[in-house]
């Protein structure tokens, strides 16, 4: 069972989507260095993408450091890659872009957005 998903959107090619829930899990805790990760043909089956687009997620997440695979063991989550500020910025994009349109919708102004973020961030300290 996988501990993250994914949503396919045609914006953006499926690989680079599941590389994206994949760092997101690693950096929220759900995926831990020394955690095993799926087989390209589960993450297939788990995630309903071709076989293929399995096997290149997987790939691009091993050359990134992401992932290991170990003889034996298969693949796991590595202990050595930590994203930057950067990049968990860039993982934050999509779900800030969304809370900003909700907002808007909401008919919220930009103080008052603020203040309501600042509230809910103080909640969670």
């Amino acid at each position: 069972m996988l501990t993250f998903s994914i949503q396919l959107n045609r914006t953006q090619p499926a690989s680079e989507q599941v590389v994206r829930a994949v760092k997101r899990a690693v950096v929220s805790g759900q995926l831990r260095s020394g955690d095993p990760f799926p087989s390209v043909r589960e993450l297939s089956r788990s995630l309903k993408i071709n076989p293929k687009t399995a096997h290149k997620s997987v790939a691009a997440l091993v050359d990134e450091g992401v992932l290991e695979t170990r003889p034996n063991l298969g693949t796991q989550v590595s202990s050595g890659w930590e994203a930057n500020q950067k990049e968990k910025a860039v993982l934050l994009n999509k779900d800030i872009q969304r809370l900003v349109v909700d907002a808007k919708l909401c008919g919220l102004d930009w103080k008052e957005f603020l203040k309501e973020l600042e509230t809910e961030w103080k909640e969670i300290e």
